[in-house]
């Protein structure tokens, strides 16, 4: 077991314990076993820093596994980034930024000499990041990102050539890409390479493309980020733009935030499996969307924080990321073939539900303990 425990009754039992320590005393003993027993069906997973870290004596008590910074384009604010990711990487989290701010290679310095450039910054963090033993336990996970329209963003594409050249061990990387650019790409247009509003050169956009899928395919590197799209479905766009994610890129983010995660365990909802009478319960699903919720908020009150403005500005917003696992097995159980109409409809239910019980548990927890602080309702 993680931290000594005899078997894994006792490590859900000492998670609920602590994670439902953050709600008021005459409800805390029925939360915990609520935790408790959505852990033990099977039904809820928290995430991975949850699971090995959230105990009531836990000498590390981060249960948050990734964290986005910003990075400043001076000497002294690339310094303080490295400073906080450091700090980061020491509590056992992962590390995700956008380098865009960065000056390309070659530009000129305000006391004298060029600019070095994106890529050799990144390697300073991918240093330190080799160096810093994570919690004690693992090297620390990295994604950066930049724009597609940043001069640098040729290198960036093809820094990465697994163990041919082994750059940036320690780093995802992926482009932020526009709706514009994607138009650019079908029409076969130029695209300008810009920074500080200045034109660098302009290049085919289907060539840049064509760069980037190529490295993918050999190297699986760089992913792309759709910035456009995400803003689409940013519920706080009034105050933020989710323009970073976390290393593993399955939360959208933005600067100073983390990942508070867990996942609904979808086969456990499955009656009769494998059979013509197999089906879903539904009513038990939103059930464990609710806890999930509570759960995931809870934690952001019971964690320790790597950096004053991270907690500052998760306290204000209390977001958190609330998943599904399992969507292939279930197929499987519902004898659905994957792909067909019927698997389409049901992962379509299924995401639906999914919001809006989320949203309704959400709604439900302002009801009990106010609204998060950042809450303004007209603008909602």
């Amino acid at each position: 077991m993680f931290q000594g425990e005899k078997d894994v009754h006792e490590v859900f039992h000492l998670v609920a314990q602590e994670i439902a320590s953050a709600e008021k005393p005459e409800k805390r003993k029925a939360v915990e076993a609520e935790f408790y027993d959505a852990m033990v069906d099977g039904r809820f997973i928290p995430a991975g820093r949850i699971l090995a870290n959230a105990r009531p004596d836990s000498p590390m008590k981060n249960y948050n596994n990734c964290f986005t910074i910003d990075i400043e384009d001076s000497m002294n604010g690339i310094y303080d980034s490295l400073k906080e990711d450091a700090l980061i990487s020491k509590m056992g989290g992962g590390v995700g930024f956008d380098a865009s701010k960065l000056r390309p290679k070659g530009d000129a310095l305000s006391k004298g000499g060029e600019a070095s450039g994106v890529v050799s910054f990144l390697r300073i963090f991918d240093q330190s990041a080799k160096t810093i033993m994570t919690g004690g336990q693992r090297r620390s996970a990295h994604i950066a990102l930049l724009d597609i329209s940043h001069p640098d963003v040729e290198e960036f594409i093809t820094i990465k050539q697994g163990d041919s050249n082994k750059e940036l061990t320690q780093f995802n990387i992926s482009v932020k890409i526009t709706d514009e650019f994607v138009r650019a790409v079908k029409s076969d247009g130029p695209w300008d390479l810009v920074f500080g509003g200045r034109v660098y050169r302009t290049v085919r956009a289907r060539d840049l493309y064509n760069l980037l899928a190529e490295n993918a395919f050999l190297h699986n590197e760089p992913g792309i980020f759709n910035t456009d799209l995400v803003e689409k479905s940013n519920n706080g766009s009034w105050s933020f733009r989710m323009d970073r994610v976390n290393p593993c890129g399955e939360l959208v983010m933005p600067p100073y935030s983390l990942c508070c995660l867990g996942a609904v365990n979808l086969p456990a909802f499955i009656r009769d499996p494998f059979t013509a009478k197999a089906s879903f319960d539904w009513e038990a699903f939103r059930t464990t969307v609710r806890t999930g919720i509570r759960f995931l908020d809870d934690v952001l009150d019971v964690t320790a924080y790597p950096l004053e403005r991270i907690e500052t500005f998760s306290k204000q917003w209390r977001r958190i990321g609330l998943g599904i696992t399992g969507l292939g097995d279930i197929f499987a159980m519902l004898r659905v073939k994957y792909g067909e109409a019927d698997s389409l409809t049901l992962a379509d239910t299924l995401g639906r539900e999914l919001r809006d019980s989320s949203y309704g548990a959400s709604a439900g927890l302002a009801r009990e303990k106010e609204a998060f602080p950042a809450c303004e309702t007209d603008k909602l």
